[in-house]
C-alpha cells in the first residue's frame, strides 16, 4: 500500500515538473511577440490536463 502511494506521488510530481519546465521555457525565451506568460500558462495547463483526460 505504501509503495503504491509513493508511486502515485512520484507520478504527479513528474507532471508538475514537466508543466513547470514548459512554462519557464516559453516565458523566458519569449517565443511570441505578445502574451508570452499567457501562452506559457496555457501550455502548462495543457500538459496537466492531458494527463487526466
Amino acid at each position: 500500500m505504501l509503495q503504491q502511494i509513493r508511486k502515485q506521488r512520484k507520478f504527479y510530481e513528474n507532471i508538475e515538473l514537466r508543466a513547470l519546465k514548459y512554462f519557464c521555457y516559453i516565458a523566458r525565451t519569449q517565443m511570441f511577440i505578445d502574451g508570452n506568460k499567457l501562452v506559457a500558462q496555457l501550455m502548462a495547463t495543457k500538459v496537466v490536463g492531458e494527463t487526466f483526460l
